[in-house]
């Protein structure tokens, strides 16, 4: 039997940001929609396991994107959860009955039907989307535990604006653009160094990924009281009608009473030089779906806080299990 879930009845409740696909753009937006499928294939699970669970993020519908339906292949129990501070919605699933395939593993797939907007609230002359609750505004202009806001990451932002400061806009794009010069996308370091987010990490080795540019940047932000906000979610190909997504990715947002909520994606930024500086500051494309917003997320059925969750996070008999295998693929719709 296969789970099936449309948008219109139970995706309505599933966004954790208000507003449908955004209709009052002023010219006609670039407009994707796809069919992403987030697998995974859990392994080397010990002999005489009891209990085995996993976790794995859902999209939300919000003014970015429309997420039309999804789908759980397999016949495995399962339930929506959300996190209670941001509202990102995700999928438990009890795989301890499930039938190992061939090789021994437990596969789960989960199709998703997507509409991907692209967006520049900097150019539209309106505010896109406007200010959250007074509890988030006050979250995204405090500190994560890889995103302190004193010390060497508020240091660095009060040398790049000198004595100037101007809009909200004017600051994150001196910042951006400092970010983009200076930090190179490089994931040649050790395990457990680049990777995890940390604003710190970024600020003295100037290099890793999409984690860890938009960590520094958004410390650096709230560091001047300027409600900035991380996503995670992966990016779409677009050379091609279907085929592979190697992982996830990310950027981040900030807040401008004049635009309301603001995309960059410096990292994105630098390992394209300048040809797509400009595009990337105040604007994202249609070849992306978003996943999860926020840091420190706390997850009904996860002991502790989870730093991110993009990927999945599997327990077995309540301890993490981290040998699973990947396999993320995408075709136009």
């Amino acid at each position: 039997m296969r789970n099936f879930l449309v948008a219109g009845a139970l995706l309505a409740g599933l966004s954790c940001a208000s507003g449908a696909l955004a209709a009052e753009q002023t010219t006609a937006a670039a407009v994707r929609s796809f069919e992403l499928s987030y697998g995974f294939n859990v392994k080397d699970v010990p002999s005489g396991a009891g209990k085995i669970e996993a976790w794995l993020p859902l999209p939300p519908s919000n003014s970015r994107q429309t997420v039309h339906s999804w789908e759980l292949v397999q016949d495995y129990p399962w339930k929506v959860v959300s996190d209670a501070e941001y509202g990102n919605n995700f999928l438990w699933l009890d795989l301890s009955q499930a039938t190992r395939d061939a090789n021994g593993m437990i596969p789960v797939t989960v199709k998703i039907n997507a509409t991907r907007v692209a967006y520049r609230p900097i150019d539209q002359g309106m505010v896109y989307e406007g200010a959250l609750s007074d509890t988030l505004m006050t979250r995204f202009t405090g500190p994560d535990s890889m995103i302190p806001l004193d010390g060497k990451i508020s240091a660095e932002a009060e040398g790049v604006l000198g004595g100037t400061r101007g809009s909200a806009t004017e600051i994150a794009r001196k910042l951006y653009d400092h970010i983009v010069d200076t930090v190179l996308y490089d994931k040649s370091g050790p395990a457990g160094t680049w990777g995890r987010g940390d604003a710190n990490f970024a600020c003295d080795v100037r290099k890793g990924n999409c984690t860890d540019f938009h960590s520094l940047w958004i410390g650096e932000m709230r560091s001047q009281g300027i409600p900035a906000r991380f996503f995670m979610g992966m990016s779409v190909p677009s050379d091609a009608p279907e085929g592979s997504i190697g992982g996830y990715h990310c950027w981040a947002e900030y807040f401008d009473p004049q635009y309301g909520w603001v995309p960059v994606d410096a990292s994105d930024a630098s390992k394209n030089g300048a040809a797509r500086r400009e595009e990337l500051f105040g604007g994202l494309c249609e070849h992306r779906l978003e996943f999860v917003m926020g840091r420190d997320i706390s997850i009904p059925g996860i002991s502790t806080p989870q730093n991110f969750l993009i990927y999945p996070y599997i327990a077995v008999d309540g301890k993490k299990h981290e040998a699973y295998d990947k396999v993320f693929s995408y075709s136009n719709r």
